[in-house]
């Protein structure tokens, strides 16, 4: 079940919401749900319009915010003022100044332990209730691994407010549609590259960068190797829906 108005983007519903409002939504629902919210760019998108699973996936989540570059011109175009990118490190640096709770479920062991070396530092006041490193596994051992519901279990029992989850996407998102159903009263945000942020391993791009619409350079020019194939996916395909999506007339 859905808890706003949502824009059907190439098949996938992303929430009607923004930066001045999405920390307030989460909290609220953070008082009486359970379940999953998704952060979904330009390769997310494209992913979906190709697959029915995982289409069904961002469109069953409690929010899928929009983030990317690629989502910021396709709303600015179509005169959607009520829908802006909404940055997931943005995300986290908002609500850990908040009274929720919250834990930190992804990347390797050594990352986490400098996200919470540096999570410490900055916000001391967080009540932040432990950090985890899920198993490596593929896609298609996600679904009923026994490590992974181990661990969600586990969390459940210490009841953060909100779980954030650090894998690859599109696999974050199919981790939350699998587990998500295991937690009393949590909610999971898939956050992804976020964690590389957080770590200090990769650099935020500057404010001009980010008006300019190209993050998406900043980070291939850090890391090419893990950025280049998802970004040329990202605007090529996204804009090749677009241009369909005109061509036909269809929304």
């Amino acid at each position: 079940m859905t808890y706003t108005s949502r824009i059907s983007i190439f098949g996938t519903r992303v929430s009607t919401t923004n930066i001045e409002n999405a920390p307030g939504q989460i909290r609220t629902l953070c008082k009486t749900k359970s379940g999953y919210i998704c952060l979904s760019d330009g390769y997310v998108i494209v992913m979906a319009s190709k697959n029915k699973k995982l289409q069904d996936i961002l469109n069953s989540s409690l929010l899928t915010l929009p983030d990317g570059s690629p989502l910021a011109i396709y709303t600015k175009i179509k005169g959607l003022k009520e829908i802006s990118s909404i940055s997931g490190y943005w995300l986290v640096k908002k609500l850990m100044q908040t009274e929720l709770s919250h834990y930190f479920y992804g990347s390797s062991q050594p990352e986490l332990e400098k996200i919470q070396d540096n999570l410490t530092k900055e916000y001391p006041e967080a009540k932040i209730l432990g950090y985890k490193s899920p198993p490596w596994v593929s896609l298609d051992q996600l679904e009923n691994n026994k490590t992974i519901l181990s661990d969600i279990r586990e969390i459940n029992k210490l009841k953060p407010n909100l779980i954030w989850v650090g894998m690859n996407s599109p696999k974050q998102d199919y981790l939350m549609a699998y587990y998500s159903q295991y937690l009393d009263n949590s909610i999971m945000i898939g956050i992804g590259g976020v964690y590389d942020y957080l770590s200090g391993s990769m650099k935020i791009s500057p404010e001009w960068v980010k008006k300019l619409s190209l993050r998406w350079v900043y980070r291939i020019v850090q890391n090419p190797r893990r950025i280049f194939k998802k970004a040329i996916i990202a605007i090529f395909g996204f804009s090749w829906l677009f241009l369909k999506e005109l061509l036909t007339g269809k929304h």
